[in-house]
């Protein structure tokens, strides 16, 4: 009778033997499950556009105002002021602050990543215009997109017995860094140049136009701007106008469109 018992036993084996069988099945399905998750992963990696050092085009568009003499209350009162009560109901925009100095006034305004900055300066430009009262003496007010520039690299020009003996140097390496595809240089330590650009009023009566409006349309030729980007990823490059005028004859031969019949006249 006891040995009748003895079936109990294998029962036991069997349900031991069950398990490990589950288990091995479990951890192929797993596996199998992570391979493919990964295979997919590699897949999708293959097809984002990727670039080593990403260009964002950050929402943001500048408005400079120059009020020289001006003192810091008369630039936020009188500039500042009118120009953020015509741009708060812009559409999109998420933020507006400024900042009034010494004869100069700067307000950024920060609109959202789905705003199309082209229309956004657009508008910008069109309630500027609409601004009444402001200074008449100011120069003309500017907007333009934000940009976000990322230091390269820092040149330290030595030698020489003044800095006038540098200063050719230095445009000229500016000329080709330009060249080269660098967007922005600023100079450390260089005095203001300043050209002297005499009209006698004969001249001006004979072309019918005033001193102010002269310096204005140089002011407007004479500039370096941004001209956009051309290329895709790692060749992607930025274009620039380089317009600006450096010495006496650049300034020579820039050609104005002055007069009754807007001709254009060597300056």
């Amino acid at each position: 009778m006891r040995a009748a018992a003895r079936p109990a036993p294998c029962f036991a084996l069997a349900t031991a033997t069950a398990a490990p069988g589950m288990n091995t099945t479990l951890i192929v399905f797993v596996v199998l499950y992570l391979l493919g998750t990964l295979a997919l992963g590699v897949w999708a990696g293959t097809r984002i556009n990727t670039q080593l050092d990403p260009s964002v085009e950050w929402p943001n568009i500048l408005i400079s105002a120059n009020w020289p003499g001006a003192s810091a209350e008369d630039v936020e009162q009188l500039i500042v002021v009118p120009i953020e009560q015509q741009l708060r109901t812009l559409n999109e925009l998420q933020q507006m602050y400024s900042t009034s100095t010494q004869g100069l006034a700067s307000i950024n305004l920060e609109f959202t990543f789905e705003t199309d900055l082209s229309k956004a300066l657009d508008m910008v430009n069109d309630r500027i215009a609409q601004v009444r009262n402001l200074p008449s003496d100011m120069e003309p007010i500017t907007a333009r997109r934000g940009t976000d520039y990322e230091n390269i690299a820092s040149l330290l020009l030595v030698g020489g017995s003044s800095i006038q003996e540098l200063l050719p140097l230095a445009r000229r390496f500016e000329r080709e860094l330009y060249d080269a595809g660098v967007e922005r240089i600023d100079f450390v330590g260089l005095p203001e140049e300043e050209l002297a650009i005499q009209v006698s009023s004969a001249n001006l009566m004979a072309l019918d136009t005033t001193l102010d409006s002269l310096a204005a349309v140089v002011r407007q030729r004479s500039a370096d701007l941004p001209a956009g980007t051309v290329g895709r990823n790692q060749g992607e490059m930025q274009l620039r106008a380089l317009d600006q005028r450096r010495n006496a004859y650049e300034f020579e031969q820039m050609e104005l469109p002055l007069g009754a019949e807007t001709r254009l006249i060597r300056l």
